[in-house]
């Protein structure tokens, strides 16, 4: 009986440049957000930003829920 091992990576985490294209943001504006400790979940493998999937997912999710009522809201006013 063969046995065979995966060799695939499982895609938990992110490094920057994929994170940054993953939400549509560049790699410069998720640097200065973890700077600055807003932004996405992060963690750190040594000096490597690493960003958890499911972290990028709420953030996006916040993101556009917080602009949605904005928008309505602008939207009420061109209407009245």
């Amino acid at each position: 009986m063969q046995h065979t091992v995966s060799t695939t990576v499982p895609t938990e985490f992110l490094c920057i440049k994929e994170a940054a294209s993953f939400i549509g943001m560049s790699p410069a504006f998720l640097r200065k957000q973890a700077r600055l400790g807003r932004g996405p979940d992060r963690a750190r493998c040594g000096k490597v930003l690493v960003f958890p999937v499911a972290g990028l997912r709420r953030y996006v999710a916040a993101q556009t829920e917080a602009r949605v009522p904005a928008a309505s809201a602008r939207a009420g006013e061109l209407q009245a």
